[in-house]
């Protein structure tokens, strides 16, 4: 379909189409335009939020941060104290507290200090 095709069933300029092609390729084109001009096209426009990975594991890195954070003012306050843990301890304490999370799932989980 041209542009002047698509201006006519939108029943707008030319112009305006060229406009709404050039807000779409900036990312700022607004849901209400695409989906009128998707009408115009005898198209549904689908909108859609897709993970980059599976959100197992976007889950579980998140939890894994979460108690990396909590364990990580509790291993500075024991190394102040001289009583360091092994690091394969640490990071078992880190395993745990990570599955821990996972079934409570608390909100600090989406925190953005966490990151």
């Amino acid at each position: 379909m041209t542009t002047s095709q698509l201006a006519a069933r939108l029943r707008v300029t030319r112009q305006a189409v060229v406009d709404l092609e050039r807000r779409e390729t900036e990312g700022s084109v607004t849901l209400s335009a695409l989906r009128k001009a998707a009408n115009a096209m005898e198209c549904d426009l689908l909108y859609a939020v897709v993970p980059r990975r599976p959100v197992k594991d976007i889950l579980w890195s998140r939890a894994r941060a979460v108690a990396a954070k909590r364990l990580e003012r509790i291993a500075h306050s024991m190394h102040l104290e001289d009583q360091t843990v092994p690091s394969e301890e640490y990071n078992q304490q880190v395993e745990d507290l990570t599955a821990e999370i996972m079934r409570n799932f608390p909100r600090e989980l989406w925190s953005k200090e966490v990151t």
